[in-house]
């Protein structure tokens, strides 16, 4: 006998919304994704990502660029309004419905929470950072290494400070799940996964349930991905464009493109489909290049920003706009995808690779390598004061346990992800002896 579908969603609905650690504060007047919404954008981790990088050093100055911090509220309000539009699509079919139930439900709120709080995990620089920390920590013999995704668990499970009785954020399973943007366990393999095995128990009691396979993950999870795909391929355009470094106006035809879109073929996901045709590459160039507004010099007058605000709304607007809720789940129309994967591809080829930000980048990297030596080296010699006050506690017991390399190497990487990147500097410079700086540097405390 088939289950009616009010049934299954009031069944969902009991277990979505438990928490991990029942000593939570309890209910008001806000629903529970609100709560887990609101815990996220008034954590620390999540004011930090103010001071990281989007793609340029977040404090570069002359151009007002994205940061991590502004990239998340859009992820966040985008992961919303796209959950609202499915959301209507459901109501008005019982098979669509009955989808949300077997992808683990689906609330705006939820999504809005996922978008907010998906890159608290983040590392001063950028991958970069993320690179150096994985292959540091994988060379000590630590399997896991570091990821920002699992990072990012870490955070809200057991690193932000919410309630003394309880560690990290005491989300929802629902938006535990909606977090999960890579829902495995760390192998030592895989470039990315959602977990550290420290997280193990937290990660298992997340999944627990969902009724998805292993590695599948939830529509809200799958929302928010796409909803970071849309954020950043469209804001990264605009904001390049203005520093000129995209030069939009000298591209007259797909072939000036031909570097882009064979990058774009080196990493289509084979799920997407068929590679990009050369239709495909039109239709993206007539309505990103050819409707693009400026075809000369920019000055920023009110006319141009005007006329570029709207362009960028237009392109946000078509690439929700070919979202949808299938039987199979979240489906997003193959031209979005291809457009979005050739804006992203625009943005690297010009930006990305060029050598102003690799010399940049070079000394990043050089600064976080050196910086987790300096960490890891006072734990092996025992000199834990030269770690924040907030690590205190994670630093003890790597001292006590001094043969386990995982505590020690995961307490330099929490203190070195949990940084801005002017706090990077002025740690790095402060324990090299470069610049010592002021007694009560608010950076270093």
């Amino acid at each position: 006998m088939v289950r009616p579908i009010s049934e299954l969603e009031t069944q969902l609905a009991n277990r979505r919304y438990r928490r991990r650690h029942s000593k939570d504060k309890p209910p008001d007047n806000r629903a529970e994704g609100e709560r887990d919404r609101d815990r996220i954008l008034y954590s620390s981790a999540y004011r930090r990502l103010g001071g990281v990088t989007q793609v340029v050093w977040a404090r570069e100055e002359g151009h007002l660029f994205h940061n991590r911090l502004t990239h998340s509220a859009k992820v966040a309000q985008l992961g919303q309004r796209i959950a609202q539009k499915l959301e209507r699509e459901a109501k008005k079919s019982t098979t669509l419905r009955r989808t949300v139930v077997a992808l683990g439900g689906l609330d705006p709120n939820v999504a809005e929470a996922a978008g907010l709080g998906h890159d608290l995990g983040h590392p001063p620089f950028g991958h970069i950072a993320e690179d150096a920390l994985k292959a540091h920590i994988r060379a000590e013999g630590v399997p896991d290494g570091f990821e920002g995704n699992a990072q990012t668990f870490r955070i809200v499970t057991k690193l932000a400070a919410h309630d003394e009785d309880m560690p990290g954020l005491n989300l929802t399973w629902a938006t535990l799940n909606a977090l999960l943007k890579y829902p495995k366990m760390a192998d030592g393999v895989a470039e990315k996964y959602g977990a550290y095995s420290t997280e193990q128990e937290d990660f298992d009691w997340a999944r627990q349930g969902l009724g998805l396979a292993p590695e599948e993950r939830s529509l809200e999870a799958q929302i928010m991905d796409w909803s970071d795909d849309i954020a950043y391929a469209v804001h990264d355009l605009e904001d390049f464009f203005r520093a000129g470094l995209i030069p939009m106006a000298m591209f007259d035809t797909v072939h000036d493109l031909r570097s882009v879109w064979d990058a774009v073929e080196g990493k289509w996901h084979s799920e997407w489909g068929d590679l990009p045709l050369k239709r495909d590459q039109e239709e993206v160039f007539g309505t990103v290049v050819v409707l693009f507004p400026a075809h000369g010099p920019w000055h920023a007058t009110r006319t141009e920003r005007a006329r570029l605000r709207s362009y960028t709304s237009s392109r946000i607007g078509q690439l929700v706009g070919r979202t949808s809720l299938t039987a199979q789940g979240l489906d997003v129309a193959r031209s979005a995808r291809i457009e979005a994967e050739f804006l992203k591809q625009l943005t690297r080829e010009y930006v990305i690779n060029g050598p102003m930000l690799t010399t940049q980048q070079a000394g990043q990297i050089r600064l976080v390598e050196q910086l987790y030596a300096m960490l890891r080296d006072a734990l092996k010699t025992g000199n834990a004061k030269v770690f924040p006050a907030h690590a205190a506690e994670e630093v003890a017991e790597a001292l006590e346990e001094p043969e386990n390399k995982e505590l020690g190497c995961r307490a330099a990487a929490d203190v070195i992800s949990g940084l801005t990147e002017a706090q990077a500097v002025h740690l790095y410079q402060r324990l090299a002896g470069v610049d010592f700086g002021p007694l009560l540097d608010p950076a270093v405390l």
